[in-house]
């Protein structure tokens, strides 16, 4: 086990996983952050949400 791990293969593979997670993280866009900017209704949408509900006597579709 020790072995393995001083060998180059092992560190060519670990490095590739480090560079790998250097290149995302620095190449990420800053839009990609948390955008907390709430999304505009559509007004499709907003007639769908504000709908009277199903009469009583109506069976829910499975």
């Amino acid at each position: 086990m020790i072995a393995f791990l001083k060998s180059d293969m092992f560190r060519n593979f670990a490095g590739g996983f480090v560079l790998g997670t250097i290149g995302i993280l620095s190449l990420q866009s800053a839009e990609a952050h948390y955008d907390q900017t709430p999304a505009p209704v559509s007004a499709g949408y907003s007639t769908v949400a504000q709908a009277s509900p199903a009469p009583a006597g109506a069976k829910a579709a499975l």
